[in-house]
Parts: C-alpha cells; structure tokens; sequence
C-alpha cells in the first residue's frame, strides 16, 4: 500500500484551562511527538504487516529527525518523502485538565505535496494495490493520486478539505467522523442534518461505493449500498496473568514482630581490628528495649493491628 499524505511534529502542551484571547497562562510539557494523519496511518499499517511506502515531505530542520522517527522504525519505505527547506509540518496541542484539547496545525513541507509533486513520485502509488490518503496535503495533490491509482482508493478526508467530486466519490470506502461526515455531505450540496445512520446512507446515495463513520466511544457504522451494520468499540479482554500472592495479616504481623525483637548488625570492617571477643559480642542478636513500645505493647495486640490494616489494604488495591 502507499500512504500520500502528512508528516508533522506535534508540540504538546499541558495547562489547567485553556487561555482566554489576550490571555497567557503557565503550562508544562513542551515535548516534541511525532505526529500527522499520514505518518500515524503508514506506522499503523506497517506494524499490522503492510508494506508501506510513503509519499510526502518534511523540511530540513531539527523537528525533521523526531517527526521521522517512527516511520524509520517501522520499516516504511520513505524514499519517496522529499527533505525540502521549509519548515516541518508542526501541530500545535493544548490539553486542559478535563482531556479537551485545542490544536492549531502549521503545514510547513506537507504544502509541498502538490499535483506536480504526487505526480514526480507517481510510482509507488501507480504500483500499490491499496492508496491511503488524508486531508492534510493540498487537495489537488490529493485529486491527483486518486486519478493516479490503479488500486483501492481509502480516503480520511480529515479535515475535510475541497477534492473535486468526481476524484472524490472514488474512495472506497470514505472515512470520517460524524462532524466531517456533515461538511462533506455540505460539499456536495447535501443536507448535513439527521443521526449518524441517515449520514452514512445520505453519502452512499450520493454515489459512495462504501462509508466508515467513526463515533467515539459508540464505536462505528459502516454503510456499503443498502447495507447499514454497527460496530461497537473492541474492548481489550480481561487479563490472564495471575493475581500477585499478598502475604496473610498472620504473617505480616509475625515478621514484623521478628524483626523488631532482635536486630543483627552487619559486620564491621576489618580495618578496625577487632578480637574475636569484641566482633561476637558485636555480632551477638541485640534485643530491643521495651521501652522503645508504648506502653500498652503486647504482640497479640499489634498482630490484630497489623491484620487490619493489611485487610484494608487489600480492599483498596490490587495485588
């Protein structure tokens, strides 16, 4: 498969709210991801098995090595991404204390990846049975590696920019979330109105061969022809590794009373010289005074002590 589209740097802040116009507000963060829709679909696709080649760009500075990075390790082939002088795509995100984010994204080397361009590196997509593309590139490159393709064409038009209609209605399947389903069905002079359900439908009949629309935590529709099914999100199955033992409060108490009644020094250095006399007396289990215990001591007592609170700790964690 050949994946055309988006290679970005992500800056990712944190703060406790996000900043009102005007506004400047301490945060922390400040680390440099590797990011943009392209690349993150190339690294899923290959490390699902894929072979995947990449046609796009990034500029020649230091955001350049940190946004490639996954790519690299991944093992998709990138001769096909240009190092230019502009700069690398970079994505801007600002996450508040309740997850919700704001993200202002800087093209950078992603404008590059024009018709011209895509057409330069018309190989890999000529060759490929599958082309991936996204919105994060000019749309005429993306028209262009559509009329390109000889494979499957899958389009993520996020976000949703103006692809010609007839390049467009290629992809097979289109897919995008409930708001990008709207502005497309908007692009083509449809109503954006209405449940996810009637979207997808809205989209096949306006001449879609299939349609994927993502809904979160519901999980997704798929729509191809009359054909309407739901997918709910995969959850991870339980885990299968054995709990931890955690020792009995009986024990617990038992060591504790070991340990506190007699006390073992470690060995002292040669270099003090002692006689064999002083080094076992030094040696020599040292019982600890009961005046070091409240008065009220008595090991029975700190046992049921210790049981309890060994019993709480059990309900609160997970051993």
């Amino acid at each position: 498969m050949c994946v055309v589209g988006s290679i970005n740097a992500d800056l990712v802040v944190h703060t406790a709210r996000h900043p009102q116009p005007g506004e400047t507000l301490l945060g922390s963060g400040g680390t440099i991801t590797a990011g943009g829709k392209g690349a993150n679909q190339a690294v899923a696709a290959a490390r699902l098995g894929a072979q995947v080649s990449f046609v796009g760009a990034v500029g020649s500075d230091a955001y350049a090595t940190p946004a490639m990075h996954y790519l690299q390790a991944s093992g998709v082939d990138l001769t096909h991404v240009e190092a230019s002088e502009e700069v690398t795509g970079l994505a801007v995100i600002t996450v508040d204390k309740q997850g919700e984010n704001t993200i202002i994204v800087v093209p950078g080397a992603n404008a590059l990846v024009d018709a011209p361009f895509v057409t330069t590196h018309s190989s890999p997509i000529t060759e490929s049975e599958l082309i991936l593309l996204q919105g994060e590139v000019p749309a005429e490159g993306c028209a262009k590696a559509i009329e390109l393709a000889k494979g499957r064409v899958v389009v993520n038009l996020a976000p949703v920019i103006e692809v010609e209609k007839e390049a467009l209605l290629r992809a097979d399947p289109l897919l995008a979330n409930e708001h990008e389903a709207g502005l497309i069905l908007e692009q083509l002079g449809l109503s954006s109105e209405g449940a996810p359900e009637e979207l997808a439908r809205r989209l096949t009949e306006a001449g879609f061969a299939s349609v994927v629309l993502t809904l979160g935590a519901r999980g997704a529709l798929v729509a191809e022809g009359l054909s309407l099914s739901t997918f709910p999100p995969r959850r991870s199955p339980p885990s299968t590794r054995r709990a931890r033992a955690m020792p009995s409060p009986a024990r617990c108490a038992r060591d504790y009373s070991t340990a506190t009644t007699s006390w073992r020094p470690p060995p002292l250095p040669l270099e003090l010289g002692l006689t064999p006399s002083l080094e076992k007396a030094h040696r020599r289990p040292t019982p600890i005074s009961r005046a070091s215990f409240p008065a009220n001591y008595s090991p029975r007592s700190w046992e049921r002590r210790f049981s309890s609170f060994f019993s709480t700790s059990a309900a609160m964690f997970s051993w």
